[in-house]
């Protein structure tokens, strides 16, 4: 029984130091090191010519709100749910990010995660939410358009079904 309570007692303590912030560690600058590793490794494709996946790593909101996949690339303070960390570090080569060119290596992940940890601070885009991005997400795609509901063109004796005038109409 008492050795059960000091196994729990230092699982306990271990617990405690591994979230305990690092003392006299500083916190990560954005500008000093977190751009030039996303500049060195992403924004090529994921930039504001290039938006692969439907992602941008250049503006905060589009982090906050992520790509494709559907999760946010960035969730500040919570680096376990920050889909850029699970990226860098895959091991699968299908996901691994970047797919071509030098992959980040062990110091440069460390960065991005304690910047993610420390709430992923970045000067002048503090104020960006996933929710006023819509500028930078208009396009031109149909598929990207929202749902408008259209009444059927006039039916024609010749049309037996509301897609046929559609088609007959374009």
């Amino acid at each position: 029984m008492n050795g059960r309570r000091i196994t729990r007692c230092c699982l306990a303590l271990l617990l405690l130091l591994g979230a305990a912030p690092r003392v006299g560690a500083d916190a990560v600058d954005f500008a000093i090191q977190v751009e030039p590793i996303l500049a060195a490794h992403c924004v090529q494709c994921h930039g504001p010519d290039r938006q692969e996946s439907g992602l941008r790593l250049d503006r905060r909101g589009m982090m906050l709100r992520g790509g494709d996949h559907g999760e946010a690339t960035i969730v500040p303070g919570n680096p376990a749910s920050s889909f850029l960390l699970h990226v860098v570090r895959a091991a699968d080569s299908e996901l691994r990010m970047p797919p071509d060119g030098e992959l980040l290596n062990g110091q440069e992940t460390e960065l991005l995660e304690r910047w993610i940890a420390e709430g992923a601070l970045w000067p002048g885009q503090m104020d960006a939410s996933p929710d006023d991005i819509d500028e930078q997400l208009k396009s031109e795609l149909w598929s990207l358009q929202p749902i408008v509901i259209v009444d059927p063109p006039f039916l024609e004796t010749s049309q037996s079904h509301p897609v046929d005038a559609f088609i007959a109409q374009s």
